[in-house]
């Protein structure tokens, strides 16, 4: 007899044991996780409308500058002169109207590297006649808006370079490839 009620109680056990098994487990932590989960998403869902906003804000100041830059009677580009020794490069207007350069981007591809982009501001205008010198680090002067400094623009002997004007549109106007001769 007891030995019935061992072979009973073993049998009981065994199937609560496959019963536990056989059940899905829970997490305490699966509501937290849940929250978490939400959290996260709502936080990209937020940082994506931002970014949309930053977007459309960017386009609409571009549409402006173009609406700007459309209503000039000549559409002249600067010249792009670079300094032989690597210490700036020079945008030149030789027209007899100011050139709107706002949006505009001056890309330098350096050594067949990714290239490093200065963009002008939206308001950035060149007076006719006058030039804008983007220096290098520790070269030249340095007074706004005629003199900028490139902090980016880092040049050294022997450097082959490719420099690329772009409008606002994503027209390029100007690409030339320069080698950086000894200061």
């Amino acid at each position: 007899m007891v030995e019935t009620n061992l072979q009973t109680l073993m049998e009981s056990n065994n199937k609560e044991l496959e019963r536990r098994q056989a059940a899905p487990v829970r997490s305490p932590s699966s509501g937290w996780e849940k929250k978490l989960k939400e959290e996260k998403k709502k936080r990209e869902e937020a940082e994506k409308k931002e970014n949309a906003k930053k977007e459309l804000k960017n386009r609409v100041a571009v549409e402006e500058n173009n609406t700007s830059s459309a209503n000039q009677s000549s559409t002249t580009v600067p010249d792009v002169e670079v300094d032989q020794h690597g210490k700036y490069i020079r945008l030149r207007n030789w027209s007899n109207e100011e050139q709107q350069l706002g949006g505009w981007r001056l890309g330098v591809r350096l050594n067949e590297t990714e290239p490093i982009m200065y963009t002008f501001e939206y308001s950035f205008k060149l007076q006719a006649g006058n030039t804008v010198t983007l220096w290098a680090p520790g070269c030249g002067t340095h007074y706004p808006p005629t003199d900028l400094l490139w902090r980016d623009l880092k040049l050294s002997p022997g450097d082959k370079l490719q420099v690329t004007l772009i409008s606002n549109t994503g027209d390029i106007h100007h690409n030339s490839d320069h080698i950086i001769s000894g200061r």
